[in-house]
């Protein structure tokens, strides 16, 4: 089967790109395809799962989600109130996307400044501690030591701190406004200019 613009012969001509056009990939759907990744489903079997009923198998059903995840927010001097409120506008737009919650919400700066365990009958508030310099490792200490069985850390940040000498085991996403180096996790770039 032969398509009519696929030609036969190579060309190697330079093809020019128009390095100027908007992506269509959003970084907030992003966020929202991690966060909903580690959300936890569910399971019972009465009722069973329908779909599988009638070929004689009762199967478990997904009855609810829900997500347990930890959030660290740089309330350094470098992180500006309109970056804050990004930061704390996409955490309450998560809270808001799910019925069923439970995130160590975490401020710090160069020092742990304040934990909250928000769950959906609390409400995020606006004024956060800090200003000072930035580290990273005290979050990651506080984690390790204090909730072992975290999976999954959300930080929002601009990554201009100081990185922990070790390697975190917990699945950690930074949210940041332009690409830093860094040691472990991924980055999701949190700028809609292009």
């Amino acid at each position: 089967l032969k398509y009519e613009k696929q030609g036969e012969l190579p060309r190697g001509l330079n093809r020019v790109v128009d390095l100027k056009k908007r992506s269509f990939i959003n970084w907030r759907d992003e966020l929202y395809r991690y966060v909903n990744s580690h959300a936890k489903s569910d399971y019972r079997f009465f009722p069973p799962n329908m779909k599988y009923l009638y070929l004689g198998f009762a199967l478990p059903a997904i009855y609810g989600e829900k997500l347990q995840i930890a959030v660290a927010v740089d309330t350094s001097a470098s992180i500006d109130l309109d970056l804050l409120d990004l930061f704390l506008a996409e955490l309450s737009e998560i809270m808001r996307s799910y019925d069923d919650y439970e995130i160590l919400f975490i401020e710090c700066d160069s020092k742990i400044q304040n934990v909250t365990r928000l769950t959906p009958q609390d409400e995020l508030k606006a004024t956060l501690k800090g200003g000072g310099g930035t580290d990273f490792t005290p979050v990651f200490e506080l984690l390790n030591e204090r909730e072992p069985n975290t999976k999954f850390l959300i930080y929002f940040t601009d990554g201009a701190g100081k990185f922990p000498n070790f390697m975190s085991q917990i699945d950690t996403l930074w949210v940041m406004p332009e690409v830093v180096d860094v040691p472990f996790g991924e980055i999701i770039v949190s700028s809609d200019k292009k």
